[in-house]
């Protein structure tokens, strides 16, 4: 099994988050995307892309980042949306459903580094390896592992591309990471069935209007505390987020 990635905390990178959709509950599936726009080359990256989407879906209505983690291609593991939260990441498919992206896009393939993040993630999430805020219930090796693209309703679009291998071959090491996967068709605008629910847009590929109708309406603020049993300064192993 790999050795612990270097990982960054949502505590550390000052991400403020609300809870509108309610808990997320046992983590009984792992969803794999891939994003458009530039890979993470590296853990700077990581981190810029992570808080750009934390911008972007806090301007949508969806109290913060979508996805729970990011994984860049030097295998640096960004702890995002806290695993307590339900994601914003497959409408219609986000209770019991933890979301894990590596930012690129069709064509792109994972690196090794984060094929071994994603495999000790598996391995490691319910452990104290992560803070608590970011730990599972549940043991991610039993859960369920998908691509965007395999939910009911979702199958038109890309997500997540040359991913797949990665994303649903788990634990296992080399089975299927480098064997070609189907092309997709063209991802469709994200937001392109958008409609407005009260300040909350809820669009087919990420939340449904059913899961903003049933979720928690009120925005109240989720307080992410540090872990005190958790060293967040030696898993940066030398990155310096603020400098980033």
């Amino acid at each position: 099994m790999p050795d612990a990635p270097r990982i960054i905390t949502a505590h550390r990178l000052g991400l403020s988050f609300q809870n509108l959709f309610g808990q997320l509950g046992p983590e009984r599936n792992v969803t794999g995307h891939y994003s458009a726009g530039p890979r993470a080359s590296n853990w700077k990256e990581g981190v810029a892309r992570a808080r750009s989407f934390h911008e972007q879906h806090r301007n949508q209505g969806w109290g913060g980042i979508g996805y729970h983690f990011v994984i860049a291609d030097d295998g640096s593991l960004i702890c995002a949306r806290p695993t307590i939260l339900k994601g914003a990441h497959v409408g219609a498919h986000n209770t019991e459903n933890l979301g894990v992206n590596c930012p690129g896009t069709t064509g792109d393939k994972p690196t090794r580094e984060q094929r071994d993040t994603y495999r000790w993630l598996l391995a490691n999430a319910h452990t104290g390896a992560l803070p608590a805020a970011h730990r599972t219930d549940a043991e991610l090796s039993q859960a369920r592992l998908h691509v965007h693209n395999m939910w009911s309703g979702h199958e038109s679009n890309g997500c997540a591309g040359s991913f797949k291998g990665m994303y649903v071959g788990g634990l296992k090491r080399g089975d299927g990471d480098d064997e070609p996967v189907d092309d997709f068709p063209t991802p469709p605008d994200a937001y392109a069935d958008a409609v407005k629910v009260g300040d909350i847009v809820a669009d087919h590929r990420h939340v449904s209007p059913d899961e903003v109708e049933e979720g928690k309406r009120g925005g109240e603020e989720f307080e992410l505390e540090a872990d005190p049993d958790f060293d967040e300064e030696a898993a940066l192993k030398g990155a310096d987020p603020d400098a980033a």
